[in-house]
Order: structure tokens, then C-alpha cells, then sequence
């Protein structure tokens, strides 16, 4: 890791902890690298942008790095992620993952009104004793619609 780098970050609850994966990008000999830097519950109480940003600091300091050496972060695009972007004067470049999705919501728009009938289907399949006949026919399960799109 040189002196610039992106920051990745994702954060997740498992009961009352919070926990926040953060990751170094950066090139080496033309190949995108990803380093997990830390896999860290985030202290008890606020899980707000500078409670982010004081663990990223501490993070950082390990490795002898600062928050100035980072040039662009990679998070989801919510009001913490944003917040963080906006006080560290960071570009905010977006999820991956995030993108897929709005551009996938954009392609079946147009047929929502057909994947509600399906999902109310398989609402439907999923009773135990529709569950029972299906499985006479098939090996196959019936999958409600994730419930993010």
C-alpha cells in the first residue's frame, strides 16, 4: 500500500454490535489490490460519521497511514456514508454492487406488475400443503422475491 489508496468500507449489526469491515485499494504493478485492514465492532454508543472516521484514523495509524492519503472511498450510498464523504472532503465513488442494483431496478420496471404476480405465487407455493404438492413435481423450492429490490 503506497501513500494513495482508496478506503472500502462495509458495516453490519448482529444484535446490539455493530461491526465495520474497512479495506485498502491500490495498484501494484497494474493490478487492483484489496487488503482487509480491520474487521472491528465499532464502539458502544453512536454509529454516526465521526464515530467512522475516529476508527478509520485509528486504523489507519497502524499501518502509519492518515485519512489525507486516501483518495477516494468506495461505501454504499447512505446519509452516514455521505456524511463521512462530505467531512473528510473524500469522493464518495459508490457500491458496486449498489449500481448493479439500480441498474437492474431500471431494466425490470417495466415488468413489475408481471414479478408481483410471480412473487404472489410463490407466496402461495411456499403454504406447507402447496409446498407438498410442488414437491411431488419437482425438487425445486418455492423463493419469494428479495425483499431490496
Amino acid at each position: 500500500m503506497g501513500i494513495l489508496f482508496g478506503l472500502m468500507f462495509d458495516g453490519w449489526s448482529h444484535g446490539t454490535m455493530h461491526f465495520v469491515s474497512v479495506y485498502a485499494l491500490y495498484v501494484v504493478g497494474g493490478r487492483l489490490q484489496r487488503t482487509l485492514l480491520a474487521l472491528s465492532p465499532l464502539d458502544q454508543g453512536s454509529q454516526d460519521a465521526a464515530a467512522h472516521i475516529e476508527l478509520f484514523r485509528n486504523v489507519l495509524a497502524v499501518y502509519k497511514k492518515t485519512v489525507d492519503m486516501v483518495q477516494y472511498i468506495v461505501a454504499d450510498n447512505c446519509n452516514i456514508n455521505r456524511s463521512i464523504d462530505t467531512k473528510l472532503g473524500i469522493p464518495l465513488v459508490g457500491c458496486a454492487s449498489h449500481r448493479f442494483k439500480l441498474a437492474v431496478n431500471k431494466f425490470v420496471t417495466e415488468h413489475e406488475l408481471l414479478l408481483q404476480k410471480v412473487n404472489n405465487i410463490m407466496s402461495q407455493l411456499r403454504q406447507i400443503n402447496n409446498a407438498a404438492e410442488l414437491q411431488k413435481l419437482t425438487p425445486l423450492r418455492a423463493k419469494k422475491r428479495n425483499a431490496t429490490h
